[in-house]
């Protein structure tokens, strides 16, 4: 394969040309296999959620994460004394 050509993939500016030969190995990868990679399904299954569920889903896991971590540093710090 030509350098030149695995260069001209990098058409987005915040792609660097060595993940635009990455993504095309991927992808001649795939049509070999037929089958999605862990990271495709991944991401699928991360868009379905967002459009299921909204940005107020992310506000609500990400307050309750916060809250958890929150709690675990006290009890640490409470066991530390």
């Amino acid at each position: 394969m030509p350098v030149q050509w695995v260069l001209s993939l990098s058409h987005e500016p915040h792609i660097s040309t060595k993940t635009a030969g990455w993504r095309l190995m991927m992808a001649m990868q795939k049509k070999d296999r037929g089958a999605m990679t862990v990271r495709e399904a991944g991401r699928k299954g991360g868009e379905v959620t967002a459009e299921r569920h909204g940005p107020q889903f992310y506000e609500e896991i990400g307050r309750k994460g916060g809250q958890k971590v929150k709690r675990l540093i006290e009890q640490g710090k409470r066991a530390g004394q």
